[in-house]
């Protein structure tokens, strides 16, 4: 899209050039100590302050009084929307060197996303800004090299607590009400939640010449308490409506996964360099990636579930002696997997439709590196 867009569709046709003034500062400072040898201490501390004006510009397609235009949309013409915040954060850090090639550490740190302003309203009672979501982390892992370097392993385990979750809302009946519910794709601080995970890496060199590698990562993602906005209902009373949770069935339920998180990932690959002696190596590799099902939309449903895949890809690298000139074969999505990168849910609001970006069929290639 250019600065100007020109939207055009039976219902809605507006011309928009949204100026955003946006503002960040920050400050920080960060220590290492080595009380003893195997021991490092690391802290480090940062505050930021930052604020944002959004300005929203809808006009009728070409200036022309006579072009049909959505109601809700006009009156957001001129419509100011600011937010403004300041946070600390800091890092905590313990390593020990258990031995040469064994190193443990924990961690406590904390962190946020900035909050910011609705750019995309459908009504005046849309352009509402959100808080920033903050995060404190707890971490603790391995890193070792075993067997002279031959098994590299990592492994870590953390325990983070959200607060202010930032999700958008596809329907937005529980903070402007009927006239204003939907279409929606308000950013809202939706309420708080807990990640747990683990998430193991290892390289391993069996024989010379030879590598395998892989990760295998777990999240457990569970929401803890729901925000709650002030909303009118269909009686045009006010009250005071949570974001989700068994009060309102258009949002996130406990039980819920963020969008887009996966439970469960993981890769896998191998390679061998041959050698061919004067006329340089051949090296065939082979890798694959997992990644489990997925919900594109705050409110988990089947029609914005992006199902488990698997992705293989093969590739073969032919290397001179010199080692300053490679021309692989590659081929992706070796099978011909049919998977979705990303869903785009309008089943509920009246829209009644979901359409969705697949990911790349099989490709073949040949690339060619040349060192100098």
């Amino acid at each position: 899209y250019t600065s100007m867009q020109d939207l055009r569709t039976s219902a809605l046709q507006f011309q928009q050039s949204d100026p955003v003034d946006a503002d960040s500062k920050a400050v920080f400072g960060h220590v290492s100590w080595n009380p003893i040898e195997p021991l490092t201490l690391t802290g480090g501390i940062r505050y930021t302050k930052e604020s944002k004006t959004y300005q929203y510009i809808r006009q009728r397609v070409y200036l022309d009084p006579t072009s049909v235009a959505a109601g809700g949309v006009l009156p957001l013409n001129g419509t100011v929307g600011k937010y403004s915040g300041e946070r600390v954060d800091y890092r905590a850090n313990l390593q020990y060197a258990i031995t040469d090639d064994v190193m443990a550490y924990g961690q406590f740190s904390t962190g946020f996303k900035g909050g910011g302003v609705n750019p995309r309203p459908f009504f005046v009672q849309q352009a509402l800004s959100f808080g920033p979501e903050t995060l404190q982390s707890y971490e603790i892992g391995l890193k070792t090299d075993f067997f002279d370097r031959k098994v590299r392993l990592n492994i870590a385990a953390f325990f983070s607590k959200y607060k202010g979750v930032q999700l958008s809302l596809s329907n937005c009946l529980a903070i402007t009400g009927p006239a204003a519910a939907a279409p929606c794709a308000l950013p809202v601080n939706a309420g708080d939640a807990d990640i747990k995970g683990i998430e193991i890496e290892t390289t391993i060199r069996p024989v010379e010449d030879m590598t395998i590698d892989g990760a295998i990562s777990y999240l457990d993602f569970k929401y803890k308490r729901f925000g709650t906005y002030t909303g009118v209902n269909a009686a045009g009373v006010t009250s005071t409506v949570a974001v989700g949770g068994p009060t309102n069935l258009n949002g996130p339920q406990f039980g819920d996964y963020a969008p887009y998180t996966p439970k469960w990932k993981w890769s896998a690959g191998a390679q061998y360099e041959i050698d061919l002696g004067n006329t340089g190596s051949l090296t065939p590799r082979i890798d694959a990636s997992y990644q489990g099902k997925i919900y594109t939309v705050s409110a988990n449903r089947s029609s914005n579930r992006i199902d488990a895949y698997t992705v293989a890809n093969a590739r073969l690298t032919w290397r001179n002696a010199d080692r300053d000139l490679d021309v692989s074969l590659e081929v992706t999505n070796l099978f011909d997997e049919y998977y979705l990168l990303t869903l785009y849910d309008q089943t509920v609001g009246g829209q009644g439709y979901a359409n969705a970006q697949p990911g790349h069929p099989r490709e073949w290639a040949v690339s060619v590196k040349k060192k100098f």
